[in-house]
């Protein structure tokens, strides 16, 4: 099948060398072939071609893709976790198989994987990842064909970084998000079960899209030992907190709270009354050198 797109972006074009459309060099890319993601060029479901990979977490990757029947870019999810599988090539295809004695906590995985992609659609959100379109079984595993929503990145000269920073934030942040003094803050736990209560959501789905481990998110739901403002903060856009219920949070959690002092409070206190989500608020923190909220790898 002869396929003319960049396997970076999905534009078309036939060249051999960087792609003129996002500077994607796939002649490195094949030279350096990556043995834990899914080779370049691989065709899922007779439809789905698969290309750069954009995005890695506990549960697997996400692939850009082009769907040869719509004729139109998508985001393609594979379940992979890498501390229970392996891939292994076979008569052309990649395959995904359970490294020993995982078995039944990989099957119960990726049942679950596909359950959380048909039921909490909604809570999977990603600044290039929209709506379902397609679930299926393949390489003994599974996929999640969605919506890819093209991002649209203003570079800003290095000169300039610091002064674009400080229009930006201080375009639509107050200098203080004042909380309601009360004599008795409700303890994090109670917070977050009322939110999740509100939202439908269970406490798996919220750690697993906050990066918490599941017993990490148990434990703030008990109210059992210390926890970080990053992590508060990482629930706090998970869970569409305001910015006034974030200060409330931060404060039930014995976290400091943010501040127009501090530049990166002042990025955060933007996403939250623009109500980013938590992929669009590490965004802007990393065009603009401050710390992410998700640490880098996670």
């Amino acid at each position: 099948m002869e396929f003319n797109r960049c396997f970076g972006c999905m534009e078309e074009w036939s060249g051999d060398g960087i792609c003129p459309h996002c500077g994607y060099d796939a002649r490195l890319a094949a030279a350096n072939p990556d043995p834990l993601r899914l080779p370049e060029g691989t065709v899922l479901a007779g439809r789905y071609v698969s290309g750069k990979i954009f995005g890695i977490d506990s549960t697997g990757n996400t692939y850009i893709g082009w769907d040869l029947n719509m004729e139109r870019k998508a985001a393609i999810r594979e379940y992979y976790p890498e501390n229970l599988v392996f891939r292994k090539k076979e008569n052309g295809r990649s395959l995904v198989l359970p490294n020993k004695g995982s078995e039944r906590l990989y099957q119960e995985g990726m049942q679950k994987y596909i359950h959380d992609a048909r039921t909490f659609t909604r809570f999977l959100r990603h600044p290039r990842i929209g709506g379902t379109r397609d679930v299926f079984l393949e390489n003994n595993t599974s996929y999640v064909v969605m919506e890819y929503i093209e991002r649209v990145k203003t570079r800003v000269n290095a000169d300039d970084r610091v002064g674009a920073t400080m229009r930006m934030m201080e375009a639509d942040v107050p200098l203080e998000v004042m909380m309601e003094e009360k004599s008795q803050v409700k303890p994090v736990g109670d917070l977050l079960l009322q939110r999740l209560g509100k939202k439908d959501m269970s406490v798996d789905t919220m750690s697993q899209l906050a990066g918490l481990s599941r017993a990490g998110g148990y434990k703030l739901i008990r109210n059992q030992g210390n926890t970080t403002q990053d992590t508060l903060l990482r629930i706090a856009f998970v869970l569409e907190f305001s910015a006034e219920e974030t200060q409330t949070l931060l404060k039930s959690g014995h976290c400091a709270q943010l501040t127009a002092a501090r530049r990166r409070d002042r990025a955060i206190i933007y996403g939250l009354k623009n109500r980013l989500t938590l992929g669009e608020m590490d965004e802007v923190l990393e065009n603009f050198d401050l710390p992410t909220l998700v640490p880098p790898g996670r």
